[in-house]
């Protein structure tokens, strides 16, 4: 199965949902039909978004693999368990800094490579 998930891993589980509230921008600006450049991270998504949009915002970050690689490594597992075997795996991101988001795809080579394949 080939599956394609939005994914930012850092070091803590508050960074990762820091760097993440600049994809839930995105996702808005999305619904909103109102594209616009990619946005820095915030510490106020809530005071940015209407309370409909932030309850939004909430649930597609929480379907997506964002956390640190342990929080990162559950979640996958746990898609595992519902879904079934991953055979290839694509990861979304939109992250405002470049060289963390560069950081987060390494991060989840990682998961993948230590915890995922058969060369382990």
């Amino acid at each position: 199965m080939i599956v394609c998930l939005n994914a930012i891993v850092a070091d803590t589980d508050e960074q990762a949902y820091y760097l993440a509230s600049t994809q839930a921008q995105v996702m808005v600006s999305i619904t909103r039909g109102k594209m616009q450049p990619v946005q820095p991270p915030t510490d106020d998504l809530k005071g940015l978004l209407t309370p409909r949009e932030f309850e939004m915002a909430q649930q597609r970050l929480n379907q997506s693999l964002i956390g640190s690689e342990e929080t990162v490594k559950q979640k996958l597992e746990a898609f595992i368990e519902v879904y079934g075997e991953i055979d290839e795996l694509m990861a979304i991101s939109y992250v405002y800094d470049q060289n963390a988001q560069l950081e987060s795809y390494k991060k989840l080579k990682n998961i993948i490579d230590t915890h995922f394949t058969d060369n382990k």
